[in-house]
């Protein structure tokens, strides 16, 4: 595993940034603010156990994505590789360990750590290689605009409260001058995005090693971005954060780990080859399992939004086969995978979702097709279901227990 990670972080060397395409072609850089809290309700994010002080009471970055006006991310063929230890040191451990922390990580003490000897759980990977910023960039702008975007008193001062949708809406506007977009999960407030313009490089700056086009100013966000907005109600919840044991669990309502095979025509087995870290064998693995399989999830143990997808899946009775990328007692390799997913649909996201041999995307993704009452008809001509359910309502979301209100108000 260190071998492949290093083995990667060395090829990346050797690739410079003149020789990207799409670099920074995106039409905003997206900023996603989380109230770590709400995430933390599915007891499914390893962070939950071992939060910060400053994460309890605080909005913290989930990262900085170059995105179209239509959500869309532009293609990238950059290799996808783990932050360098030189990035994290260059944008300080703990700032990121603060403003940036990462879910999947094991405990403080291995966060961000520059000289860690699992980075796979405990540093990430640098998944926007082609936005325009080089990564020790990239590290650093996540933290500034992460300080930038300041925490409205409103939200740690209404912890266990519904509170006025508008008024969270108002505190960013009035205090900041930021037109949000607010993403709640069944009435409890989760997320905020901001876009942001983007910078130009001098006209001197002619090779993109020089280059370093970053967010420039806050902007109202397009109609396809602010479509997304899921706060809908007169009110939303503020969850306050429930402490965890680790490892923390994945919700034990959710189907198991092991693979549970969708009915097909022609029921085959897959293969699985000698270990090996020949990425046209990995591949041509994965091609043939997301083929014989209807519906596949590869997905990672204390990965908060596989989680969801699980729930999702199970609430239409749908069966999946499953992949974690943690694996390391089976062929191909868990991380084999993964490096083979990134390859082939130039996405790095968790879970990484297939219905029908064809790449969905990840949980939001999902959910979105919910939304739109597109999931039970996918669902049913890949064969994961018996039959379609019945269409769901626009605004139906992944079954939850309901935030407690206080007012009596339920929202939409």
């Amino acid at each position: 595993m260190i071998t492949l990670a290093l083995a990667a972080l060395a090829s990346a060397a050797f690739v410079h940034a003149e020789t990207i395409a799409n670099w920074g072609v995106q039409d905003y850089w997206v900023h996603t603010s989380t109230w770590t809290p709400e995430h933390c309700q599915c007891f499914c994010a390893r962070l939950c156990s071992h939060p910060t002080e400053f994460l309890k009471r605080n909005l913290v970055s989930s990262g900085l994505v170059p995105r179209n006006k239509d959500w869309t991310i532009p293609r990238c063929d950059a290799p996808i590789n783990l932050f360098s230890p030189d990035a994290i040191r260059a944008a300080g451990r703990d700032n990121l360990v603060k403003y940036f922390p990462l879910t999947m990580t094991r405990d403080l003490d291995h966060m961000w750590d520059p000289n860690a000897i699992d980075p796979i759980m405990d540093v990430t990977s640098f998944g926007y290689p082609c936005g325009g910023l080089h990564e020790a960039a990239y590290l650093k702008t996540v933290v500034q605009v992460a300080k930038y975007i300041k925490t409205p008193a409103l939200l740690p001062n209404s912890i266990g409260k519904n509170i006025s949708t508008k008024a969270i809406r108002d505190a960013f506007k009035k205090e900041q001058k930021l037109d949000v977009v607010l993403l709640c999960t069944n009435g409890a407030f989760a997320d905020v995005i901001t876009c942001w313009t983007k910078s130009k490089p001098h006209i001197y700056q002619q090779a993109q090693d020089d280059q370093e086009i970053a967010p420039l100013s806050p902007v109202t966000c397009p109609p396809a971005i602010k479509a997304l907005d899921t706060c809908t109600g007169k009110t939303s919840y503020i969850y306050d954060f429930i402490p965890t044991k680790a490892p923390t669990p994945v919700p034990t309502d959710t189907p198991t780990d092991d693979p549970t095979d969708g009915p097909t025509d022609t029921p085959t087995s897959t293969p699985t080859p000698a270990p090996t870290s020949d990425p046209a064998v990995v591949d041509a693995w994965v091609a043939k399992y997301t083929k014989e399989h209807g519906c596949v999830l590869f997905g990672e143990e204390g990965c908060e939004y596989c989680a969801k997808a699980k729930v999702l899946f199970k609430s239409k009775n749908a069966t999946y086969s499953y992949r974690g990328i943690d694996d390391t007692s089976s062929t191909p390799l868990g991380m084999e995978i993964y490096y083979s997913l990134v390859r082939t649909t130039h996405q790095d996201t968790l879970p990484n979702i297939w219905i029908g041999n064809k790449h969905i995307g990840g949980y939001d993704d999902l959910q979105a097709l919910q939304d739109k009452g597109q999931l039970d008809a996918l669902l049913s001509a890949a064969k994961c279901v018996g039959r379609p359910t019945l269409p769901p309502k626009p605004t139906s979301k992944v079954p939850r227990v309901p935030a407690p209100t206080d007012d009596g108000e339920e929202d939409d």
